[in-house]
């Protein structure tokens, strides 16, 4: 490969790298609005975002126990 095969490699491959970063600065921008509206979604339910895996903990009891009533209350066969 010679002197301008190389050089021109180099800018393809830099336009190429230029083209990837776009896109990631893109996504990330994507990924931030997606953010601050599931905390606005988070905020208008009352729920803060640090205790979120605790609110699931306590809604997936909730289901387990009404599953639970709801089996209890069928006649056995």
């Amino acid at each position: 490969m010679n002197d301008e095969e190389r050089l021109t490699a180099l800018k393809k491959e830099i336009e190429r790298r230029k083209e990837m970063k776009n896109k990631a600065e893109g996504r990330l921008e994507n990924l931030k609005l997606q953010k601050a509206e599931i905390e606005q979604r988070l905020e208008a339910l009352h729920i803060r975002p640090d205790e979120l895996n605790q609110h699931i903990d306590t809604l997936q009891r909730e289901i387990n126990s009404l599953f639970q009533e709801i089996e209890d209350g069928l006649p056995k066969l």
